[in-house]
């Protein structure tokens, strides 16, 4: 069980671990229950961080540096499968193709407006949330995208008939998995966030399984590219959910 998590850290953050714990490609075939427990602990240290920062710096540079801790705990690898994924949805070529080009290192027109959408939403619905708001965003967001990243495999069929990346999750998560990641999510959304963080969760939920069908529709299932759109996805849905002041749509 300890090699499960060890991989976990090792798979979604650049936390750097001492020796070869967890460091094997079979550990990760146990690693996916552990994704939403690191997705509390990032958005813990996120959550913390925005608070300490608020505290001396402006809210739009503290918006800019919190999207940037969150980019970097994870190495920017969820955000690179953001561009891959849209450089190949978005090319209105065949199934084959897409695959093909999702699977090229380089950075295409699609993948680069992908990327500086993604990350201009996220900062500047960042810097229009209440310190209260900003603080639950900050801490639901890791956890969201991490939570997709299991239910997904689960859900969907893995697209690349010939095997890739992702087959340790693809071969490995279970129902279970995916259920206990689900309930994690609403859990903490309800517990911290209360009825605006479960509308959140619950549309963050929406969007991610929209984002599927879709992927599904085009390439015949999903791929380590888009499980990583997926994530980033997520989490910008949670923080643009929070923009809404629920307790006025209550009210009106």
């Amino acid at each position: 069980m300890i090699n499960g998590l060890w991989a976990a850290i090792r798979f979604l953050t650049i936390i750097p671990l001492p020796g070869d714990l967890g460091a094997e490609e079979k550990d990760l075939h146990c690693s996916m229950p552990f994704f939403p427990i690191i997705g509390v602990l990032i958005g813990c240290c996120a959550a913390l961080f925005y608070a300490c920062s608020h505290s001396f710096i402006p809210v739009p540079v503290s918006s800019v540096l919190l999207v940037a801790f969150l980019l970097l705990i994870s190495g920017g690898f969820h955000l690179d499968g953001l561009a891959d994924t849209a450089d190949g949805l978005l090319s209105s070529r065949p199934k084959e193709k897409i695959l093909e080009i999702m699977r090229d290192s380089h950075i295409g027109t699609m993948g680069v407006m992908a990327i500086l959408l993604n990350l201009a939403v996220k900062v500047t619905a960042f810097a229009s949330l209440s310190y209260e708001n900003a603080i639950i965003a900050a801490f639901l967001m890791p956890i969201c995208g991490r939570v997709f990243l299991v239910v997904h495999p689960v859900i969907f069929p893995y697209a690349r008939k010939e095997g890739g990346l992702a087959d340790p999750f693809f071969n490995s998560v279970t129902w279970g998995a995916a259920c206990w990641s689900i309930a994690v999510l609403f859990l903490w959304a309800w517990i911290f966030g209360g009825y605006l963080g479960l509308f959140a969760a619950l549309l963050a939920t929406g969007v991610s399984f929209l984002f599927g069908f879709w992927s599904n529709g085009k390439i015949g299932g999903i791929t380590g590219d888009t499980l990583g759109a997926t994530c980033e996805l997520a989490e910008t849905t949670i923080v643009l959910a929070m923009c809404l002041d629920f307790t006025k749509v209550l009210g009106s």
